[in-house]
């Protein structure tokens, strides 16, 4: 025996799906600040390292090493943070086209704030400040 599908049935089905996509687009979202975060600290912590042993390496030729270890560790991070950033934005992305495509109110309101934005602080963060901190690593090697 076939299943009886009715409207309300079928707006509720729809509704959900909604507010799946919405609650996905919202996780991708956080997900992708949290990233940002850890590779934040993680930058954080080897500059104090790489700070620490220029300091008190000068004399000694194995702290020398290690700190041109850590500079590079840190360059090769901050290609990492570039990409996984690039990558959690296009697949970010791909949820907002679906979502305006779904949500009429989600629509107008990107469609009304595109044309007030200059920079966007999203390409900020995923595309500006993991090149800033590479460029940082890449002068560093270049100064020791």
């Amino acid at each position: 025996m076939a299943a009886v599908t009715t409207p309300a049935r079928n707006d509720q089905d729809r509704r959900d799906e909604e507010n799946r996509l919405w609650a996905h687009g919202l996780h991708t979202d956080n997900s992708i600040v949290q990233r940002g975060n850890y590779f934040l600290v993680a930058q954080s912590m080897l500059v104090v390292a790489y700070s620490i042993l220029l300091s008190v390496g000068q004399q000694v030729n194995r702290l020398a090493i290690a700190t041109v270890i850590i500079a590079v560790v840190g360059m090769v991070l901050a290609g990492v943070w570039g990409y996984v950033s690039w990558s959690g934005v296009q697949y970010l992305r791909h949820i907002q086209h679906a979502a305006v495509d779904r949500l009429p109110e989600y629509k107008q309101t990107r469609e009304t704030w595109r044309s007030r934005r200059r920079v966007s602080a999203l390409n900020m963060f995923t595309y500006v400040v993991p090149s800033i901190t590479g460029v940082m690593w890449g002068a560093f090697l270049v100064v020791l």
